[in-house]
């Protein structure tokens, strides 16, 4: 496939898309309150995880308001 430089972000993102696709996502249910220094660090590895890792989910469960408040600090792909 012979690709040209300007389309190159357009190629790249669709190969991703089917990449995607293809992969198994992980879903995983987190206790946010849980555990020492909660939620802060539980928060913090989490959106650790979901900015490594394109194939995972996660489901913080805890007080929506405390999570929220906690999460506002971190930039990360909804």
């Amino acid at each position: 496939m012979l690709i040209f430089s300007k389309d190159i972000m357009e190629f790249e993102h669709k190969c991703r898309k089917v990449w995607l696709l293809n992969m198994k996502i992980t879903r995983v249910a987190v206790d946010a309150m849980g555990g020492d220094n909660a939620p802060s660090e539980i928060v913090k590895g989490v959106v650790k995880a979901i900015q490594d890792k394109d194939n995972i989910k996660v489901l913080l469960v805890g007080r929506e308001d405390v999570i929220k408040e906690e999460l506002s600090k971190y930039q990360y792909d909804k």
